[in-house]
Parts: structure tokens; sequence; C-alpha cells
């Protein structure tokens, strides 16, 4: 029962219009760009592939791995099927197949998240497919030129290493093979719901409403936590003021509070307005970061030097990124919502494309019920989650855009309709510098595929993460809260195993949003649905469906996952190495539902926690080194 394999290394420069090719029949291969390390190694178990490639020379690499799989004429591929169908690379998970020829079972798995894919060519033959590295893996943006300008294809220097590794395991039919899985999230727990808030529209009376709402039915003391963005320092005497800081005394008093309820307070930028020196820059992050460890930086505005989107991690003067690991910070937000709309799901990790029924539906219904600023935010939302774009769409997204600080300056009682018309049309005069025609390096159709929500933030992909390294996430920008945040949004995000991360701007009450707040400034208070979703919320997370870390928290286990590797050791038995120096607390695995319940962990019964109609999912403490897990293997 032998196989033929014949490898490809596909690499593309970015002005290249097709992909070059090179065959991999020999340990070592290069190119102008790299070098290639090709090694299999065989037991009686398995082949495990490993691809290492070395760049030699400064390059911004498109990578992918090919394989054909040739089986003798007598062999017959019978099926081949994911039995974790909810798991691959978007949902930062290593992927397994199972192959059913008529003379043996065939599992492949990939030891760590590429995106991965294995199809049936013939009756004969099967291809393996995997994405070492492209621009839409790792989205990210340059702002400082006063234009959107992708960054994402940004240029590798020589020297940097890729490891792409998978492996074949073979059994007869007559073994009883049951499939094993780590699982993302820990104890077991279904799906994550993370909200990363930005405090733009922040005073210290909204914040309180937000914390204990109009009867103690806030999100204070219900057991949910937020990331919540602040400014550390307050305006200058002079400057605009439209927001509290750390400076007021009442705002820091509910920050404060809101982090001993359990939550995560980290800076979004360090000001709401103005540039800071390196001297004032550093002494801001250092108390924020004193007061609260923060393990999250959320960039702010679009002309802050010190800010990532304007090339703060180079400029000596604040050298961003070094600065936030020396503080204890494991990843950064900088402008990167998917392009899905959170009203259609909250998952972050689905790859379907929505069409733009409901959207539509929400412009319409605010239309006729006379919500007119709503329905045109949402006519706003169709337009920036559109996948092509052109002068119109832009014009139309630009225009919206710049009313948003005329409502500003009518919220606060500045109403004069002469100025503000004067502001509107000197903006729409910059809309030609404002506009570039410099193409994104990727199609949006492969971003919303491939994309995982974390990836390296030196433009690395996840898979290539290692445990000093800065990641960055993506986000949905949530601003309808009263529209997206339900029962039936949660349950789905449930029934997909999936996780939210939201972009929210909670206590921005603008008339362009169905926002959290009822009745006018000197009556505010808590909306009756969004005191019904917290407390739903709240019922979800404490009776363990749902979990609800704060972003560094996500970023911390989601990275020690990275160092945990299972294989197979036998037909009924896997090794689960721990390359953590601590243990993982927590630690999920998860087998088909239609296989037993039971198994032993190093030779102690283990006996499945919970099962749902997909999964059984076994849970305990991992320790450092090898642990072996064997299960009963007839169904």
């Amino acid at each position: 029962m032998k196989i033929e394999r014949k490898a490809v290394i596909s690499w593309k420069a970015t002005s290249d219009l097709s992909f070059s090719t090179i065959v991999i029949d020999a340990a070592f291969k290069s190119s102008e760009y790299f070098e290639c390390n090709y090694k299999n190694q065989k037991n009686e178990l398995c082949e495990k592939t490993t691809i290492e490639i070395l760049l030699t020379a400064a390059y911004a690499p498109d990578l992918r791995y090919d394989e054909l799989i040739f089986f003798e004429t007598a062999e017959k591929i019978e099926k081949i099927y994911k039995p974790f169908e909810h798991f691959d690379h978007k949902s930062l998970s290593a992927t397994l197949y199972c192959i059913i020829t008529n003379q043996r079972k065939i599992i492949i798995q990939s030891e760590r998240p590429h995106p991965f894919l294995v199809r049936q060519n013939d009756i004969n033959s099967l291809s393996v497919n995997a994405i070492i590295d492209a621009a839409f893996l790792h989205p990210s943006w340059d702002l400082s030129k006063g234009q959107r300008i992708s960054s994402a294809a940004a240029v590798q220097p020589s020297g940097t290493i890729y490891q792409f590794n998978y492996s074949i395991y073979y059994f007869s039919l007559s073994q009883s093979f049951v499939p094993v899985q780590q699982w993302i999230y820990p104890f077991a727990l279904k799906a994550a719901f993370i909200l990363t808030d930005h405090c733009d529209f922040d005073n210290a009376q909204k914040l309180k409403i937000f914390l204990y709402g109009n009867n103690n039915d806030g999100w204070a003391g219900r057991g949910l936590k937020i990331t919540k963005g602040v400014f550390t320092l307050a305006p200058l005497p002079g400057e605009e003021r439209k927001n509290d800081s750390l400076e007021d005394q009442p705002y820091a008093k509910l920050i404060e509070a809101l982090h001993k309820d359990g939550s995560e307070i980290v800076p979004h930028a360090l000001k709401s307005k103005g540039q800071l020196s390196s001297t004032s820059f550093h002494k801001a992050l250092a108390i924020l970061t004193k007061l609260y460890r923060p393990q999250t930086w959320i960039d702010h505005g679009s002309y802050l030097k010190y800010c990532y989107s304007q090339g703060a991690k180079e400029n000596p003067d604040y050298m961003l990124v070094n600065s936030l690991k020396q503080g204890g910070f494991n990843n950064l937000w900088s402008y990167h919502d998917v392009n899905t709309d959170a009203i259609d799901t909250l998952n972050i990790f689905s790859a379907r494309r929505f069409g733009p029924r409901k959207i539509i539906m929400k412009i319409f219904r605010n239309f006729f019920t006379g919500k007119w600023l709503i329905a045109a935010h949402y006519l706003r939302s169709l337009l920036h989650r559109g996948y092509k774009k052109n002068i119109v769409t832009d014009f139309l997204m630009y225009a919206m855009a710049s009313t948003k600080g005329i409502f500003i300056e009518w919220k606060k009682g500045n109403r004069n309709l002469f100025k503000s018309l004067k502001i509107f049309f000197s903006a729409m005069g910059r809309f030609n510098s404002y506009r570039n025609n410099i193409p994104v390096p990727y199609d949006n159709k492969d971003l919303l595929q491939y994309a995982p929500p974390l990836y390296c933030e030196n433009r690395m992909p996840f898979p290539e993460s290692k445990p000093g390294d800065m990641l960055m996430f993506s986000t949905f920008e949530t601003t309808h809260l009263l529209d997206i945040y339900n029962q039936k949004a949660l349950d789905n995000l449930i029934k997909e195993y999936g996780t939210h991360i939201g972009h929210t701007y909670i206590l921005n009450d603008l008339p362009y949003l169905n926002h959290i707040f009822s009745g006018k400034s000197d009556q505010m208070k808590l909306s009756e649905k969004w005191i019904k979703f917290t407390a739903l919320l709240s019922d979800y997370v404490n009776n363990k469906l749902l979990w609800n870390p704060n972003m560094g928290e996500y970023v911390a286990h989601i990275k020690e996952l990275q160092n945990v590797c299972i294989t197979y050791v036998a037909h009924n038995k896997v090794s689960i190495q721990n390359g953590n120096s601590e243990a993982i607390e927590g630690y999920t695995i998860i087998i088909p539902a239609v296989y037993k319940p039971s198994g032993y962990l190093n030779g102690l019964l283990a006996e499945a926690i919970s099962t749902d109609n997909n999964y059984h999912f076994f849970v305990f403490d991992v320790q450092p080194g090898i642990s072996e897990f064997e299960y009963l293997s007839s169904n």
C-alpha cells in the first residue's frame, strides 16, 4: 500500500502577477528569495513532513505549499471528511482530516493553525494545500501620510524563518481510531465574548450609569469583564475637552471600581487630542501601567505621532512596541475591523459572506419610523462593509464621517448652523487629499476566508508566533449596540463555538446610534433592552456557557495553546506535549460525540465533563512536559 508524493513551494513577489514554483524533490532547494529544507521522517505509524524556509533576501512573502499524494491503483479513496468541522486555522486551531480508503484509515493533521486544506482529486489521489504566508493573514494600516494605506505586505528581512509541519497517520480498517482535538476555550466553555471599548465619548455621568444602572442593574457586580480604554491625560488649558480622563477624579474613581470588578483598564492612546513629547508619553504610559497592569493597547486618532498607525514603533521618541513589551503588554489594536457586520453574526471566525438584507431592513425601518440619522448611519455601514470600492462610495463614506463633529457640537449645545456647514464643506474640500488609489495587496474574499483574528505585529502569520511576540487583533465595529447584542445573537455564537471581539463606543449617546441609554441628558438612564442583555450575558457567563475574558487574558491563553502539541502514538492514544513552563488550568480536549465519553489521562480514568450534540469535552490541568490521553476506542 505505497503512496507517491510530489510537493512544490510556490511564491510570488508583490509586483508579480502569477506564482513561481519550485519542485521539492530533494532535501534542499533554493530560489532568489529563500532556501527550503524539506524533511520527511517515517515510522510504522506516521510520516511527519517539515518544511523550513529561510529567507535569503529581503522579501514581502507570498508563500504556498502544495502536495499531490497518489495511491496505488488498487487503493480507492472512499471518503474525506473533517471530524471537527467547526475548527480550522481561522479559529486558531490545527486542522485534522480523516481519509477512508478501501484498505485503511488515514489521518492528515497540521501541527499549527496554518490555512490547510486536503481535497480529493480523483479516486486514487488527493492534494494537500497550505498557505505559509500572505498579506491577507495580517491586515494592518499606515495612517501616517494622511491616508489609509495597507501595510499588510511588509518586507521581511533576510534571515527570517518559516516552518510548516504536518503528519500523515496510517491505521488499519480494523483499528477503531478516535480523533482528538485541542479546544481553544478553557474549562469546556463553548464560546468567547470580548468587548474592547473606546473612550472617545466618556464622562463620569455616563460611566456611572453604565456601571450601576437605574437600580444596581448595570454592568458592575454581574461577574462580567470588559477591556475598557481610557485616556490617562486631560487636555491642557485652552485645549478642547470632549471627554473625561484619569485626571478627572470622579471619572477615575469609577474606572478604579470597574477595575476592581475584574475588568482590564487599558490605554486608548494616552490623551484625547494633541501630541506628546517623549518624556510625557513614557511618563503617562508608566502611570497607567503601574495602576492597572494592562496587556492591551488600543490606538486612537489619525494623527497622534506616538500611536502605532503613525509609525511609533520605529519612532525613537516612543519606540511604542518595545515600550509596551517592557510594560507587560501582549497585544494591540490599530484600525482593523472585519468586513462582516456584527448584525449578521458575532462570530469573528466566520468565513461566510453575508448579503445586505438585514442592514437594508434596518435602514428602511429606521427611516420610516423617523429615525433618519440612524438610517443614514446604517447606510454608512452598508458602504463600509462593501467588498468593492469606488470614488462614489469613498466620497459618501467621507461625507458621513465628516458630519460626526457637527453632531458632537450640537450635542454640547453649540448649534450654529452656519459654522457647522462651513466646517462640513471645508472638510469636503479635502477629500482628494484623503482618498488614495494605492491598491490593497489582497482580495477581501481571501481576507474573509483565511485571516484569523490574531496575528503577529511584525506581519508574520499567527502560526509563526513565539512566546515574546506582540500580537495584533481584529474586531467587529459594533455601534448600534441594542440591535447587535441580544439573546439570538449570543445563542448563535455559542452554537458556532465562536469568538466575538467587539470594538465599541458604549458611552456614545449621539443621535445617529441605537445606543444603550434612554432619556435626555438630565434624565438619562439605561435602556431596558441593555439591562436585559447584560442580565442574560451574566447568566451565560456564570452558568459556564460563555467565556468572558478581557482581551489580554484571551491573547495570553491562545498563546499558551500554541505551545501545546497533540500527536498520535497509537490508534487509541495521543501524546499531549505542553511546551510552556507552567501548567495550563482547565485545558480542554474534545472527541466526537458518537464515541464513548471515557478515557485515561496518564493512566487514571477520565470522564468527559460535558457533552453536547457534537463533542465530548475532557478538562484537566495539563502539566509542563508530556501527558498521555488514552481513549476507549469503541463507539
